[in-house]
């Protein structure tokens, strides 16, 4: 008598082909964890590229702004240089996805750095703009520094791709 999805065994019990060791015994393996940890969790793929969404369309906005109010236009040209280096580090945060897709895991650290140093270099321009000097240099800094340490981090990450290992978000690094 055959089953669908195995044999009865002598004992008249169906086996799965899939689940029976080399010793012939039958176990069911136990599903691996694919979740992170709720810390890790926070931090995903599915965050950090909606926060970048959210950041495009805030930087997208400063060039469009002249075009529906041109009383806009000197404020938007101080701020169109950061947030055009805003805007790239999105693009490039888009990027890390595809390092990730194609085994370089260590591009998920780069985007925290790429997000929140393009945000900060913007926000330290409007501190500048409302005339916060005191602030907004610190900022400047903190905020290019954060941009080439995300760029030190997709470099890193680089020496992933291809290498032999699996591709797609769970590849190990």
């Amino acid at each position: 008598m055959r089953h669908e999805r195995g044999s009865v065994s002598t004992a008249g019990a169906v086996t799965d082909p899939e689940l029976v060791t080399s010793a012939g015994q039958q176990t069911r393996s136990l599903p691996q964890r694919t979740r992170p940890t709720l810390p890790v969790r926070f931090w995903s793929r599915r965050t950090w590229m909606r926060l970048g969404i959210a950041l495009a369309i805030l930087y997208v906005s400063v060039d469009l702004a002249p075009l529906v109010n041109p009383r806009l236009a000197p404020v938007a040209h101080e701020l169109a240089e950061p947030a055009h280096l805003g805007l790239t580090h999105v693009m490039a945060t888009f990027a890390c996805a595809t390092f990730m897709r194609v085994g370089a895991a260590r591009a998920r650290f780069a985007p925290a750095y790429f997000l929140s140093g393009g945000a900060l270099l913007f926000l330290s321009r409007l501190l500048l703009l409302a005339g916060l000097w005191g602030l907004a240099f610190p900022l400047q800094s903190v905020g290019a520094g954060l941009l080439l340490v995300g760029w030190f981090a997709l470099a890193w990450a680089a020496a992933e791709v291809d290498n032999g290992r699996p591709a797609g978000p769970t590849a190990k690094s």
